[in-house]
């Protein structure tokens, strides 16, 4: 199965239902736009490619959709109430403590579900810095993202002034982040790692990464690829039985996976990363039973955006905002410390 797909066995409840009806509550998009997916083939019902919208769906059939024809322009952002955990919130900005699991903003090729934008939205009535202000119509407010599966610190600009002075802010470093991440392997010591990061051409929602040598020798394999730099700082903070390290992390720039990719490349791969990650659980033999079990079935990566600062774009003030593990790190963290 193609990644980029979306599959749904039909429960009793939706069965006699007309496929376009209920693909476009599934998905949360339009009827055209449902329409045009199945009428250009990418849609199957049975492993039967089904091209009638006004079919009726059976219970106990699998549906599978191909999310790579879900076009950015069929996406309507619709604010939505969900709990937020607000750190800090004035006029200007919000920063929010980030869920696991949750999107930023909706994005091409993944299940519509709600995210935290439409929840920001919902929360400040509207009041978030729009397109007309020099943002994308599904991205309004957002500075800078973190990934679905990262928890942690995260800053929306209510307008066009806060808006332009945190991208100021992010693009010329004043602004610092800072993660905390559990990594699968040992970091012996404190270090900078910089690569240069390149979509993957054959799973366009991953990443590559060539070392400066490498670019510079000419060695890779893809030549005529967007390289984007991306430098982290790596410092070891605890190490649990020669097995596993915790760790902290500042970007140095803000490319996308930055953190997972470059523990991949130390040989560090974050714990839980369903993409980067490793499959090896060799080294969780040195802990409980009980404890290899819940780190084997994690529900998300453990990498967390614990700490922000930046200058305030109006009061021109220093603002430092830190939180706390989110409850899966912390009871993972827990164990490891007990099980010494």
């Amino acid at each position: 199965m193609q990644e980029n797909t979306h599959i749904v066995r039909i429960k009793a409840e939706n069965a006699d239902q007309r496929l376009d009806i209920f693909l476009a509550k599934e998905l949360h998009l339009s009827r055209n736009a449902v329409h045009k997916i199945i009428t250009s083939g990418k849609v199957s019902i049975a492993e039967i490619i089904c091209l009638k919208p006004s079919a009726r769906i059976e219970e106990n059939q699998k549906i599978v959709v191909m999310l790579d024809s879900l076009a950015r322009e069929d996406q309507k952002l619709v604010p939505t109430y969900v709990p937020l955990d607000i750190v800090f919130e004035d006029d200007d900005v919000i920063v929010i403590n980030k869920p696991a699991n949750m999107l930023v903003h909706p994005s091409p090729g993944r299940v519509k579900k709600v995210t935290l934008v439409e929840a920001v939205l919902y929360h400040v009535k509207g009041q978030l810095a729009h397109t007309q202000e020099g943002v994308g119509p599904l991205r309004p407010g957002v500075v800078h993202r973190l990934d679905a599966e990262t928890t942690g610190l995260i800053v929306f600009a209510k307008n066009s002034e806060s808006l332009h002075g945190l991208m100021r802010q992010f693009q010329t470093k004043i602004a610092r982040r800072f993660y905390a991440a559990l990594l699968m392997g040992v970091l012996p010591k404190k270090q900078f790692i910089e690569a240069y990061f390149y979509r993957n051409p054959h799973y366009r929602t991953r990443y590559l990464a060539i070392t400066p040598e490498q670019l510079e020798s000419g060695t890779h394999k893809y030549q005529d690829v967007k390289l984007r730099w991306a430098k982290s700082y790596f410092e070891p903070r605890e190490i649990f039985k020669d097995k596993l390290s915790l760790v902290e992390v500042e970007l140095f720039t803000g490319r996308t996976h930055q953190v997972r990719l470059h523990a991949k490349m130390l040989g560090v791969p974050v714990l839980g990363d369903k993409v980067y990650g490793s499959k090896d659980f060799s080294k969780f033999r040195a802990f409980s039973p009980d404890l290899q079990e819940r780190m084997k079935n994690l529900p998300n990566q453990l990498l967390h955006a614990y700490k922000l600062q930046f200058i305030h774009p109006r009061k021109n003030t220093l603002e430092q905002f830190q939180v706390g593990f989110p409850a899966t790190f912390l009871e993972v963290l827990s164990a490891l410390r007990a099980d010494l």
